[in-house]
């Protein structure tokens, strides 16, 4: 084959130099025919044009020579002077005509053969005519031969005419000698040229002859490192550069292919995924380790027997893929189970994924590429993550996607059938107070007890939801009436309140149930749960452990809050809220001696809007600890900069409120020492007012916080008490300065005996525990004299001064009026 290969490639390169030669060849033959040509035709032109010359010059010598002649009509004479040009071989005849055009003499040569000899007269008008213009006039121009006619003048005389017949013979012979000539030096500078063509050529071509070896050599093997030789910085020499450059590159692509599919190699050998090629018509050509690992079968298996281990019920979807592949050309991916010889069976799941190769225009898919994975775990744990994206984990209950779920299409149901559908929302009352005390593995369990007593209480078609940590979402369909509602949700809140034992301890818990209805209350998923939201809120602001149902009323209200809760936050940014100050009077001394500060907020809108109303929405949305600290900060700033005034009126110091929030945060030791440094405040001019349900909360940490406060100077006193449970084995830990009787005990003091007691009771207490007692809301004489009878002197109410603006604390008016006369002015909300 190879020598077969040669011979061509020998024809081949012959074939190129011999056309080459034909080419050149036949250039310059042409080139050299062009130039005889015009050799042949200008020499033959000049020679022509030489004879007439030559003749026309011997016939002027001629007819001068026979002016005498026929001015003296010697006829002799002039035949003699015609005879004179015999030698001559290019004049065939010569004809003298006198002036009046008459043949007067001729002359032809011997052994001539004329058609035509001299006339007897020609035209002498004509003649004159010619003579006139010209002295001679060739007047006949053949092939081969030519007529001259001369007009013969003496001093401008017209004395005759000569006309003279000749010929190119002689001309004609000397013009094919030169051409012959011609074409043998011609034929002879061919064949040198043709011999130093051969020559140059070789030269030439030596490039190019070895450019095509080395292309020989290369076709052969084509991982040879053999490069064409570079022999001149020529044109020749810019495609050698470019050849090698292009056997450099074909390396290279040839380097990167190997280094490709070794890594190919190594990716098959090692993937955690089966790979296999197939050709465009879905045999099996290639399969890695793995492969065979996950399917069970060798490469050598066909594609009939991996198909029939396919199970039946999927084989036809694997088909489908298989065919859409190959008819769009794209890729595709197919799940499918698989039956091994094991004892799995068929209970493997593979994912195939196969994608075609493009190979060339003519061909468009050479094959396909394909990878198998073992997805059977997968896709167990692919179920385990659907349950867990619907079902809660811990009661393994439905979770708030899969009630959203629910509830929506059993909405369209019920909007299909015209029956009726309730929502109701449940929250544990207090279960922080569970994770708190005994641990957050107790409130899991308590909230799996609970999840299963709501299953057992509730019908199958009914659904039980966790969609937060204490919170449950109850679906009723079906349920035409409000009684049917109201004792489905009786069980449920009976349920709930059973004991429940947990670490050895019985716990009883409470339940607040919203309800809300469909279609009475709300026609959509979003409608019903926001409204149902707003029914728990009210069982749980109600006192808890109720049902409350969804009304207009209780959406009006919570529109209500809303806007309160965007005014307040809108207030406290435009620093709209104010201080006001209510004096406390001391009835031992007859003089006032503290006072507390108040929080008031004037709205162009609502007016003086009442504590009791912002305070616990500002605890709610967190914006008590602004208002806290802009109190606390506000105070003191009061006291240092009108703190002269302020004690001139007796006032030692400013007693101010602390929210739970305050109370308990981290923070209010340090703000307090900074507050005191920054305004120059000494403590024991500032004290602070802390309600009685707060400090149970969490006793120690309420005693560890009064005694940072106690160790820094700052009086402390309990607000409101008498309204919470505190214990007196609690009261005498805590580090207290004072009791604050509150309002609801001094309002019916000397009407009510029971109020009158338990006040006396309190009086008692805190002498007994060398406390101070202050009794608020002194609105009345009698009041004051009651209490002064029952031993306490501190007071304060609208008896002695109303809360003021500090304008008005600053001005003094209230201590001259003061305790003259019976006030009637209703109490002010703190």
């Amino acid at each position: 084959m190879f020598k077969t290969s040669e011979q061509n490639n020998h024809r081949c390169r012959n074939g190129f130099k011999r056309d080459l030669s034909k080419v050149l060849i036949t250039i310059l033959a042409a080139s050299l025919l062009s130039i005889l040509l015009a050799v042949n035709y200008f020499t033959n032109e000049f020679e022509k044009e030489r004879v007439i010359r030559d003749t026309y010059i011997i016939g002027k010598i001629i007819g001068d020579r026979s002016i005498s002649s026929l001015s003296f009509y010697d006829v002799d004479k002039a035949r003699e002077n015609l005879a004179a040009v015999k030698s001559n071989p290019s004049i065939d005849r010569l004809c003298l005509y006198a002036a009046d055009g008459k043949l007067f003499s001729q002359y032809q040569r011997d052994g001539l053969n004329l058609e035509t000899s001299c006339s007897e007269k020609i035209d002498a008008e004509k003649s004159l005519r010619v003579s006139q213009e010209v002295a001679a006039e060739v007047i006949e121009y053949s092939a081969g031969r030519f007529l001259l006619e001369h007009s013969i003048l003496y001093d401008d005389e017209l004395m005759g005419h000569l006309i003279i017949a000749g010929n190119f013979q002689g001309q004609q012979i000397e013009h094919v000698r030169l051409i012959t000539q011609l074409i043998v030096v011609i034929f002879v500078t061919i064949i040198i040229a043709f011999l130093i063509m051969q020559l140059m050529l070789r030269r030439a071509l030596k490039p190019l002859d070895s450019l095509f070896d080395t292309t020989i050599l290369i076709a052969k093997n084509h991982l040879l490192a053999k490069r064409a030789t570079k022999y001149k910085d020529d044109e020749i020499g810019a495609l050698v550069d470019v050849f090698n450059q292009m056997l450099d590159s074909i390396e290279q692509s040839h380097a990167d292919i190997q280094e490709s599919e070794e890594r190919f190699r190594t990716l098959s050998s090692s993937a955690p995924i089966g790979i296999f090629l197939m050709d465009a018509e879905f045999n099996r050509i290639y399969a890695n380790d793995r492969w065979t690992e996950i399917t069970g079968l060798s490469i050598e298996s066909s594609t009939e027997e991996y198909n029939a281990r396919i199970y039946e019920k999927d084989f036809q979807r694997v088909k489908n893929t298989y065919d859409a592949v190959k008819r769009e050309n794209r890729k595709g991916w197919v799940e499918y189970q698989f039956c091994l010889d094991t004892d799995v069976g068929c209970g493997v799941t593979l994912m195939e994924y196969i994608a075609p190769i493009e190979k060339n225009e003519k061909q468009s898919i050479g094959g396909y590429v394909g990878s198998v994975l073992d997805v059977t775990d997968l896709r167990r744990a692919r179920h385990e993550l659907e349950k867990l994206a619907y079902y809660d984990p811990l009661t393994k209950l439905p979770n708030r996607r899969n009630f959203r779920d629910y509830l929506s299409f059993n909405l369209n149901k019920a909007r299909e059938e015209g029956s009726f559908l309730a929502l109701l929302m449940l929250d544990l009352d207090n279960f922080k107070r569970v994770n708190d005390t005994l641990g957050h593995d107790a409130g899991d369990k308590l909230l799996v007890i609970l999840a299963d007593r709501l299953r057992q209480r509730l019908h199958d078609d009914d659904l039980v939801a966790r969609v937060g940590g204490d919170e449950f979402y109850v679906v009723l369909q079906d349920v035409p009436t409000l009684p049917i509602v109201g004792r489905i949700a009786k069980r449920i809140i009976e349920a709930a309140s059973e004991p429940i034992e947990i670490k050895n301890h019985v716990i009883e818990v409470t339940v607040s149930v919203g309800v809300a209805r469909y279609p009475l209350d709300a026609d959509t998923s979003e409608g019903l749960m926001r409204n149902v939201d707003i029914a728990l809120y009210k069982a749980k602001s109600g006192g808890r452990n109720q049902v409350a149902y969804f009304s207009s009323d209780l959406d009006e209200e919570l529109k209500e809050k809303l806007r309160m809760e965007t005014k307040l936050k809108k207030a406290t940014m435009e620093g709209a809220l104010e201080l006001y100050f209510q004096p406390q009077y001391n009835a031992m001394t007859k003089s006032f001696s503290w006072c507390e500060v108040l929080l008031r907020w004037p709205d162009k809108d609502d007016g003086i809007i009442s504590p009791f109303k912002f305070i616990p929405l500002a605890e709610e949305t967190g914006l008590i600890t602004e208002i806290d600290y802009w109190v606390m900060k506000s105070s003191c700033e009061k006291w240092m900069e009108h703190r002269k005034t302020i004690k001139s009126f007796g006032i030692e110091g400013l007693s101010i409120n602390l929210s739970a929030r305050q109370f308990f945060s981290r923070q209010l030791i340090e703000i307090v020492e900074n507050l005191f440094k920054e305004y120059n405040i000494e403590p024991g001019e500032i004290g602070f007012e802390i309600t009685e349900s707060l400090l149970i909360e969490d006793v120690d940490t309420a005693i560890t916080t009064m005694k940072s406060l106690r160790d820094i100077g700052c009086k402390l006193s309990i607000d409101d008490f008498g309204t919470g449970y505190s214990s007196l084995s609690y009261l005498k830990r805590f580090p207290l300065d004072s009791f604050k009787i509150d309002k609801s005990f001094i309002d019916e003091i000397s009407v009510d005996e029971g109020n009158l007691a338990i006040t006396s009771a309190i009086i008692a207490m805190a002498e007994k525990l060398n406390l101070d007692v202050i009794a608020e809301g002194i609105e009345r004489e009698e009041q004051k004299l009651l209490l002064l009878g029952q031993g306490c002197y501190m007071m304060q109410g609208y008896y002695f001064a109303k809360p003021m603006p500090t304008d008005a604390l600053l001005k003094g008016d209230w201590h001259e009026q003061s305790g003259h006369k019976t006030h009637s002015w209703k109490s002010s909300l703190k």
